[in-house]
Parts: C-alpha cells; sequence; structure tokens
C-alpha cells in the first residue's frame, strides 16, 4: 500500500471539505479548525502567512473585517454585531488556508466535488419540497436541510456560476 504523502493530504482534505461545505454545517465548523492546522503544520507555515499579507485582496479583506470590528464599538447591537464577526471569521481562517494548501491544477477536481456536494443536496431538497423523503424537521415548507436560504441560495448562486 502506498503512503500518502502531504500533498495528497491536502487534496484529499480540500476534496472532502468541497463536497460537505453545501451539506454540513459542522463540516464546516471543522474545517474551520483543520485547514489552518493543516496549512501552516510545516516548517515554512509562518514564511506563507507573510507572503498573503502582501497579497492585495487579503489587505481588502482585512480592512473589511476591521472595518466591522471598529463599527460594532458605536452599535447598539452587541450580539448581532459578534454574530456578523464570528460569521466573517470562519471565511477569514479558511480562505488563506485554502490559497496555501491547493494547487492550480487541483482546482477543476476540487468545483466537481463542490458540484457533486450541490447534486446530493439539491436531490434532498427536492425530495423534500416534493414530499418524497422527510427529514427530521424539515417539510414542503421549508425544503432547505442543510442551512439557511440565505446561505444556500449563495451556494445556489456560485454552483450555477461555475456551470
Amino acid at each position: 500500500m502506498n503512503n500518502l504523502t502531504r500533498q495528497d493530504i491536502h487534496l484529499y482534505t480540500l476534496l472532502a471539505f468541497a463536497f460537505l461545505l453545501p451539506l454540513s454545517r459542522g463540516a464546516l465548523s471543522f474545517f474551520v479548525l483543520f485547514l489552518p492546522l493543516l496549512a501552516f503544520a510545516n516548517k515554512n507555515g509562518f514564511e506563507n502567512l507573510r507572503s498573503l499579507a502582501k497579497q492585495e485582496i487579503f489587505k481588502y479583506i482585512a480592512l473589511f473585517i476591521a472595518f466591522l470590528a471598529i463599527s460594532a464599538l458605536w452599535s447598539h447591537g452587541g450580539e448581532d454585531t459578534t454574530k456578523q464577526l464570528r460569521m466573517y471569521g470562519y471565511w477569514l481562517l479558511i480562505i488563506p488556508s485554502f490559497v496555501l494548501l491547493a494547487k492550480k491544477e487541483w482546482l477543476p477536481k476540487i468545483i466537481n466535488s463542490f458540484l457533486f456536494g450541490m447534486v446530493v443536496s439539491e436531490s434532498i431538497a427536492y425530495g423534500l419540497a416534493f414530499g418524497f423523503i422527510s427529514f427530521g424537521d424539515k417539510n414542503i415548507s421549508n425544503p432547505n436541510p442543510f442551512m439557511s436560504h440565505i446561505h444556500y441560495s449563495t451556494f445556489l448562486a456560485f454552483a450555477s456560476t461555475v456551470l
């Protein structure tokens, strides 16, 4: 049996992440911790972080998060602000980790894995909507089995753009 290389682990982890993204919010919580650990577990992990800091897109993301944090100082809804910062914090950890781990030639496989996860998720949603299956407390009036409609519509929009 062949030993898995670090690159194989990175690829399979990213494929699992892409597939589970539209299917499980719990998996997202796992990957928020696991992807940064995997990205920075090598000997030059913090050097990679410095190289990311030099890229323009990450500077803009950091400015956006800083704007949210500063605007939280004068807002009245502390709980809502904390929720928003936590939501964006997920992506602040995942996106740089993804950029560090992914290779250009893996992107078609990763996108296909995400699209396959969307097919599974949509199949379940249509099964719920048409009453073919039941899934917990989900029913015809709320056929989205895994996340809120806003998040699900974002994934659907991305999937339709890719297709």
